[in-house]
């Protein structure tokens, strides 16, 4: 069968370049962006990688007790999502900089030092607030 092939040729080539297997932590690690993996990878990842713990943020609780459901989306700690876009804006503004030599290194990194330090004061795992 044709899939047959492309499957051997596949394994070839991951025997031939000696390919080893990398979790998304490794590759952020080698990007130098374990700090965003433990934090803004792990904040947004959420919905993806749920527990049966998370179904308690669909819960309307009220005097201890449970009132209803919400089954709406939340509007709560928004502000780190923002951070976090604007922080990957910044990453792909400097990437776009670096490839087509727009020359704009120095306003980029007077917007860039802004959200770094807003998102160390909102982020727990750098002992910031939750």
């Amino acid at each position: 069968m044709k899939w047959e092939k492309t499957f051997e040729k596949i394994k070839a080539g991951i025997k031939k370049f000696d390919v080893k297997k990398m979790s998304v932590e490794d590759i952020a690690r080698k990007a130098d962006m374990h700090d965003w993996y433990i934090s803004a990878y792990a904040d947004l990842s959420d919905s993806v990688h749920t527990s049966p713990r998370d179904l308690e943020n669909f819960i309307d609780k009220k005097d201890n007790g449970i009132a209803g459901l919400k089954n709406i989306p939340s509007d709560e700690d928004l502000d780190k999502i923002h951070l976090t876009a604007g922080d990957s804006l910044l990453r792909a503004l400097k990437a776009i900089n670096n490839i087509f030599k727009l020359e704009i290194d120095s306003s980029l990194e007077t917007y860039a030092k802004q959200p770094a330090s807003l998102y160390t004061k909102y982020n727990p795992i750098k002992g910031g607030k939750t």
